[in-house]
Order: C-alpha cells, then structure tokens, then sequence
C-alpha cells in the first residue's frame, strides 16, 4: 500500500547557523525522497517596545494564517505528546489513511507559541523535555519525518 503524504514545516525565524542549514536541507532532500515536503518561514517579530505575549500572540497569528485548512495541524511545543521514532511512523500511518495525508508543522519563535494556537492544533507535539533552540529543533523535526518515512517504506535507515 502505498501512502500519499505531503508534509510543510512553517517555523518563525531563519536557520542563521550554517551548519543547521546544512543538516536541514539534507534531511529535506532525503524526506522528498517519499513524500511532499516544503519549509515556510515567517519573520520572527522584533521585540522593539513589545512584550513576550504580544510578541507570541503576533506570531503564532502569522503562522496560523499560513495554514492549509486540509492539513493536519501540529503544533511543536514542550507540553506536547512525546512519541518514539516508531510511533510516530504509526502516527503518520493511521493518520495518512484517515484523512488527507497532509501534515502542517509549526514551530514557535523564541517565545513559543500561544495557548489559543495549542488549543487549535490536532496535535501538540513535544520532541523533547529539555529546551532545544529553534534552529536544532527544526533539524530534530526533519530527522524524525524522514526516520518515520524509512520506517513506513522498510528502508534500512531506522536500526
């Protein structure tokens, strides 16, 4: 059986580090390998005279408005659901078949993310306990979609 999936990753913020940059734009290579893949970056907001919360609620406002209304929202965020490599191919799996294929990550600003876009999301989504930047979540992000696509395609990848 084989599964149409399209995956968009909308983050706030550029990866300034090259060496994130690098790893980032591999593991999207690879992910087109399988399936639809595409990153969009929203300006993150300059703090000039702006609170946290302005700054979140400004944001997460932009990135919600990229959203496709048939993709699968997921928001990343620290209070999310953690899941193993293998689940979250199982995830990708059972929701490919249930809906559309469609998948629409969203990675905060420095800020994060406000509780209104959390509450909003199908799906809210922790990588990891600890705090990761930006830049390194967005490669982690990567690594697990193509890790879950070699999973769901038997490649030889996932040990």
């Amino acid at each position: 059986m084989t599964l149409h999936m399209k995956f968009e990753i909308h983050a706030v913020g550029k990866i300034k580090k090259s060496y994130w940059r690098d790893a980032a734009d591999d593991y999207l290579r690879r992910i087109r390998r399988y399936a639809g893949a595409q990153v969009r970056e929203i300006r993150d907001c300059p703090p000039h005279n702006k609170t946290a919360a302005q700054i979140r609620e400004d944001e997460s406002r932009r990135l919600l408005d990229g959203v496709p209304n048939s993709a699968l929202l997921i928001a990343l965020d620290s209070t999310g659901q953690q899941m193993s490599s293998a689940d979250f191919a199982e995830f990708f799996e059972k929701k490919a078949l249930n809906c559309a294929g469609h998948f629409c990550f969203c990675i905060g600003g420095s800020e994060g993310l406000t509780r209104e876009f959390t509450s909003r999301a199908d799906v809210v989504l922790s990588l990891s306990k600890m705090t990761l930047p930006h830049e390194l979540a967005r490669v982690v992000l990567l690594e697990q979609l193509y890790r879950s696509l070699s999973i769901l395609n038997n490649a030889k990848y996932h040990k």
